[in-house]
């Protein structure tokens, strides 16, 4: 099967250091094409193998890390408001994360995982279309050797710093 009209979707890593980061001023972005029916884990397979991860805390002692995708949010051809905890941005699949490899060897473990992740959908079932922005989000290790999420911790210091400035 020959596709002539492929969709084509803009992806961008989000840099850990600026999460809110503005744009498509990402450290890395590429553009991937894709088909309205290619299950969403292949989309996501593409992506983790076009965009590695070198970050030093981003992988456990396994050389697993745990990645998660956004999608800019586009309503009648615009952007919402920026009110929301996350801005302009949702997660692609609500709730869910999956391990990626960062120094481990690729291997069919991950394709069960990310076909989890996906949760059978497809490019167009979970909400993605022609042109659209999304973003690859990637954990941190902490000293525990739990994960945290970049965009979490800079929406929650934003908001302690909005109500530290209203008292």
């Amino acid at each position: 099967r020959v596709v002539t009209h492929p969709w084509v979707l803009h992806c961008q890593i989000c840099d850990p250091q600026q999460p809110y980061r503005r744009g498509d001023a990402g450290p890395m972005s590429i553009r991937i094409m894709a088909t309205s029916d290619q299950p969403l884990w292949r989309l996501f397979s593409e992506i983790v193998v076009r965009l590695p991860i070198s970050h030093s805390k981003a992988r456990d002692a396994q050389g697993e890390g745990r990645a998660r995708l956004w999608k800019f949010d586009f309503v009648y051809g615009k952007a919402p408001s920026a009110t929301g905890r996350y801005g302009p941005w949702s997660l692609l699949c609500k709730n869910r994360q999956t391990e990626i490899p960062i120094t481990a060897p690729l291997s069919e473990k991950y394709e069960e995982r990310w076909q989890t992740y996906a949760d059978q959908h497809s490019v167009e079932s979970i909400g993605l279309s022609d042109g659209m922005r999304i973003m690859y989000e990637f954990a941190i290790v902490n000293k525990d050797g739990s994960f945290s999420w970049p965009r979490e911790a800079a929406a929650k210091a934003t908001r302690l710093s909005r109500i530290a400035d209203e008292d």
